[in-house]
């Protein structure tokens, strides 16, 4: 009986864990962004375009495993989801060739669309 029941919940320990799907960012975050002068410190807007006219040093590709900008590329090591709301941490490595030897950093960030269309990045503390 006893060997019965642990079977069971093995079992069932399985099955939960199989069901939670990793969370990815929807179809619509993905692509080329361009920078918006409605950026601020810890803020950053981008709006889609098939030619970026602002500083193409601050626009973005966002890809389904990180970001890529001019001056560095970022892989999410953790994504969460909370509503519209998605909060990557990332591990980004600068381009040696454009940034020079800054080392590599970690991020971490809101990615979010507004009622605008317009990709909403925002710098938050590690908690």
């Amino acid at each position: 009986m006893k060997k019965a029941l642990l079977t069971g919940i093995a079992a069932l320990l399985l099955a939960t864990g199989a069901a939670h799907a990793t969370v990815q960012l929807p179809e619509a975050m993905l692509g080329d962004w361009c920078s918006s002068d409605k950026s601020t410190d810890n803020r950053s807007v981008f709006f889609r375009a098939d030619k970026c006219p602002n500083n193409p040093e601050e626009d973005i590709t966002v890809l389904v495993d990180g970001y890529e900008t001019m001056w560095a590329n970022c892989t999410f090591e953790k994504l969460e989801q909370n509503g519209d709301v998605y909060q990557g941490r990332s591990f980004c490595k600068y381009d040696k060739e454009r940034a020079g030897d800054l080392g590599d950093y970690v991020a971490v960030q809101d990615f979010e669309l507004d009622v605008d269309g317009q990709l909403i990045v925002t710098d938050v503390s590690e908690s």
